[in-house]
């Protein structure tokens, strides 16, 4: 796959972040997934001693084609033990799941839309909980 396509499917997806046109998600839910019930979205989920996901950091969002989901790996390496961390973008569409390739800036600049997207979408929250602790 031509890595452009993926960059500028991976700004497409911020600019649609930041307009809100895509709602994304804490990968949480994913972190109890019974591998029976979507074997493959179960791989990319799977952890290891050697390989471990940091839900915290981890997102999906469904698209009209399927599935994204951006994913903060920590991999290990059994010969030597260094240490690989970084995001991988995988995309699911209809049962199949495939990692697009991509550069860590352009995924970066894609977390920060989303961070910034889930922080207003906190924002009443907050203003409810402030105006509570204000009353006397």
């Amino acid at each position: 796959m031509d890595i452009k396509k993926s960059q500028k499917f991976i700004e497409k997806l911020s600019a649609d972040t930041i307009r809100s046109k895509i709602q994304w998600v804490h990968a949480s839910e994913y972190e109890t997934l019974e591998y029976d019930s979507n074997p493959n979205v179960s791989r990319i989920f799977f952890q290891w001693e050697f390989r471990h996901i940091d839900f915290n950091k981890s997102y999906f969002a469904h698209l009209s084609s399927g599935i994204i989901f951006i994913i903060f790996e920590n991999n290990e390496s059994g010969y030597d033990g260094s240490l690989m961390r970084g995001y991988h973008v995988y995309i699911q569409n209809d049962l199949d799941v495939y990692e697009l390739p991509c550069q860590q800036g352009v995924i970066y600049q894609l977390i920060n839309s989303i961070e910034s997207y889930l922080a207003k979408s906190e924002e009443p929250i907050e203003h409810f909980l402030e105006s509570y602790m204000a009353s006397s």
